[in-house]
Formats: C-alpha cells, sequence, structure tokens
C-alpha cells in the first residue's frame, strides 16, 4: 500500500491509477491519463524517483517497467504483455531499476522464418531462465518439424539451423543432419543458458554485460561496434553502454581498446612481426597510434 500511496501522490497531476494484483508478487498499475500532453519522459523520471525513494526508506530494489502510451481499454492487453515481457528481461540483465520497452529486443533478430513463433518463445524463456518454458519452445520445434512433409523436412531442418544460428550465434550447426541431432543440440544448449542465466554470478558482473565481454574477447579482432555486440545479446545500444560501463567501470570502447592493446603486447615479442602487421592482427587501424600507444 505504502508504494500505491507514494505513485498516487507523485502521478496525481497527471491522472488516475487503478492497481491490479498479478501472479506472485507482482503488482500492475494501469495509469489513467486525465490531462493533455503527458510527457512519457517527464512520467520516466517521476518512476524512477519513486523507485529511488522506496530503496532509501525501504531498503527494497524495485523492478518496474513502462509501456507505451496507448489509447482505450482495450489497448490495455497488449500493454500489459509490453510490461511483463520487460519484467521477464529484468531477470536476464540482472538489473534492478526501471526497464523501458525501447531497452530490449523482444524478438529473434531477423525479419522472417518458418519457425519464428517457436524462436521468439525461446528468447523470452531463454532471457527469463524459464526453463520449462524453453524446452516447452524445443518440444514445439519437434512437433513442427515431425509434421512437414517427408519431401519438405530437408527445407524445414535447414530453416531450424537458421533460428538456431540467430539465437546462438556460438554454436556450430554444420554437424546437424537429422531432426533428433537438432533438437539434441537445441535442448542442450536451452538447459546451458537458461541455468546460467538463473543461477551463474561471477564477479558480480550480470549475465547480460558477461555475454558482452565474452563476445568482445571472441571477436575484438576484428571489425566490432557497439551496435554488433547489442544486437547479439539482444538489447538496444543505450542500455547496453550503459550497463557496461556501470558493471565494468570501462566505457565499451575503451574495454574493446584494452583487449586488443594487450593482445599486441603479446604479438610485438615476436621480433619479426612489424607493428603494421601487429596493428592489423589485433584490429587496429592506425598503426602510428598502436604504437604510440606501447
Amino acid at each position: 500500500m505504502g508504494l500505491t500511496h507514494t505513485l498516487e501522490e507523485l502521478l496525481q497531476d497527471y491522472g488516475r491509477l487503478y492497481p491490479i494484483t498479478l501472479r506472485g508478487s507482482q503488482q500492475l498499475y494501469v495509469f489513467a491519463i486525465e490531462k493533455d500532453g503527458v510527457d512519457r519522459d517527464q512520467l520516466i523520471k517521476e518512476v524512477e524517483q519513486v523507485i529511488d525513494v522506496v530503496k532509501q526508506c525501504f531498503g527494497i530494489d524495485l523492478n518496474m517497467s513502462i509501456s507505451q502510451l496507448g489509447g482505450g481499454w482495450q489497448a490495455v492487453a497488449h500493454l500489459v504483455d509490453q510490461v511483463l515481457n520487460a519484467l521477464e528481461f529484468s531477470v536476464y540483465t540482472e538489473d534492478a531499476g526501471l526497464l523501458l520497452i525501447e531497452d530490449y529486443k523482444e524478438g529473434v533478430p531477423f525479419e522472417s522464418c518458418t519457425f519464428e513463433r517457436q524462436g521468439n518463445q525461446l528468447v523470452r524463456a531463454i532471457r527469463a531462465g524459464n526453463t520449462p518454458n524453453a524446452l516447452a519452445a524445443v518440444a514445439s520445434v519437434e512437433k513442427a518439424l515431425g509434421s512437414v512433409a517427408a519431401g519438405d523436412r530437408a527445407q524445414a531442418l535447414e530453416s531450424v539451423k537458421t533460428l538456431l544460428m540467430h539465437i546462438f550465434p556460438d554454436v556450430t550447426v554444420d554437424h546437424i543432419h537429422t531432426q533428433e541431432e537438432m533438437v539434441t543440440v537445441l535442448h542442450r544448449e536451452v538447459m546451458d543458458r537458461t541455468r546460467a542465466v538463473s543461477h551463474e554470478q561471477v564477479a558480480s558482473i550480470g549475465y547480460l554485460v558477461r555475454q558482452a565481454t565474452e563476445i568482445l574477447k571472441r571477436d575484438f579482432r576484428g571489425p566490432i561496434a557497439l551496435k554488433d555486440v547489442a544486437d547479439e545479446v539482444g538489447v538496444s545500444t543505450s542500455y547496453l553502454s550503459r550497463m557496461f560501463k556501470k558493471e565494468t567501470k570501462q566505457n565499451f570502447v575503451d574495454y574493446l581498446n584494452a583487449l586488443r592493446i594487450d593482445e599486441a603486447k603479446a604479438l610485438m615479442k615476436d621480433v619479426q612481426l612489424k607493428t603494421y602487421e601487429v596493428a592489423e592482427m589485433v584490429g587496429i587501424q592506425d598503426p602510428p597510434l598502436l604504437l604510440k600507444t606501447l
């Protein structure tokens, strides 16, 4: 009730709040705007203030999300889904606070696929660390494959391979030739990823940023940008940048450059390698800059 009253007080100039209790400890607030020209950015600031107040007064870390603005009660169901998906995603990011709809990417990162529905279900379940839901998505893929006519099965298997490569870019699919092999790989990856999201804690760095650093360590020798990493982990560039700085105490570019410089130092021990060769090997486009840094 304290949280509800705080929200009502802060937002009373904008409209009316309707609290709805959901499953578990989740509380939903439908905010009926009764004032023209409400600024969503200002609304976000007010909610962030509530999070700070609750933290300071009660020592409670709140996970909250705000949907996009919608008109009429008929839009409520869709907007509620937006919020619940974002709150599930907060488990993946391990970040208490306010998560905006634009901070995360809901679907699989490609435009069309025969198994897009199952792919979206997999992505959501893995990000939430929800093993049962993820396994249900795998079962759905298996069932869909089994229902394909024999003459179309090879093409359907290739579609699932495409899905697999987009969700798990580090997984090799060349050895997959049958439905059974595909389901085995999906099952293994789903179990590994959902357990990692749910349980793994390493050096206080959240799973999202840990994934980002692993991608950088894998790909720093080639051209790689913040957007490339954000796309792979499924968040916006601004959110990844913010979380990266918060948890590593370095910005993205500094972290990337440090990886390249450390590798360059190791390679420069080989006196037969020229500076421009080392620079090319570690992804630095400006050899004189490398020499100056070293």
